[in-house]
């Protein structure tokens, strides 16, 4: 124990186990997008209208039209990059993060397709602290995933 009276074991325990959920995590994406490709179901979702209602729903959060920056938490293969692009979002940073490398790797690749104007990076990470400071931060989906209880 410290003076704090906070038990330093139990901490260092704590990070063990999340640093092995954040692993497995990944590794669960890293399989999806295997399995089923740059697809909604390679992410998870149900099929692509409902990865796009809930596209929908979190950009209008977002100014039409004025120059923002926004970090995408748990961008998967770049879908909302796309989506962006699509409803003439043009003026954006656009900052994607994943904890799959493989879901990053396949995000950088189909951004190349993306307009050459639009300012946007991808980023495997495993600490939100890693991310650059943004007007926005979006994460959907993040929370989906039941693995098994450590």
């Amino acid at each position: 124990m410290t003076s704090a009276g906070v038990n330093q074991d139990s901490s260092f325990s704590d990070l063990v186990v999340m640093d092995k959920l954040i692993s497995d995590i990944g590794k669960y994406y890293s399989n999806k997008i295997h399995e089923h490709g740059a697809t909604p179901r390679g992410i998870n979702w149900k099929d692509e209208s409902s990865q796009i209602i809930r596209f929908d729903q979190l950009c209008q959060l977002l100014p039409h039209g004025a120059k923002i920056s926004v970090n995408d938490l748990g961008c998967g293969y770049g879908a909302l990059l796309d989506y962006l692009v699509n409803i003439n979002q043009k003026h954006i940073e656009y900052y994607g993060y994943d904890i799959s490398s493989e879901m990053v790797k396949t995000a950088k690749s189909l951004s190349s397709q993306v307009d050459r104007n639009l300012d946007h990076m991808f980023m495997q990470i495993n600490n939100a602290n890693d991310m650059k400071v943004s007007q926005y931060t979006l994460a959907s989906g993040i929370f989906n995933v039941k693995l098994e209880v450590i």
